[in-house]
C-alpha cells in the first residue's frame, strides 16, 4: 500500500484470495477478493482499510487456531 502500486498489491491480494479459499477461510478470501477488485481498476485509495480488515481477520483466525500470541508478535 505504501508503495502506491495497485498492480503489485492486486497480485498479492489475488494470491491471498486463492490460498485462503483453499484453506476454507471464507471471510479472509472475500476481503482479499474485494482488495483485488479495487486494485484491478487501478484504485489504490482506500486500500489501507482493506489491508487493515485483512490483518484483523488474520488475528481472529490465529486466535481461533490457538496461535494468537505468535500472530501478534509477527
Amino acid at each position: 500500500v505504501e508503495a502506491r502500486d495497485a498492480q503489485s498489491l492486486g497480485l498479492q491480494a489475488h494470491a491471498l484470495k486463492g490460498t485462503t479459499a483453499q484453506l476454507g477461510f471464507v471471510r479472509m478470501s472475500a476481503l482479499a477478493r474485494g482488495l483485488e477488485a479495487r486494485c484491478s481498476k487501478g484504485r489504490i485509495e482506500g486500500a489501507e482499510r482493506w489491508v487493515a480488515a485483512i490483518e484483523t481477520e488474520l488475528l481472529e483466525i490465529a486466535e481461533q487456531s490457538g496461535g494468537g500470541s505468535a500472530a501478534k508478535a509477527a
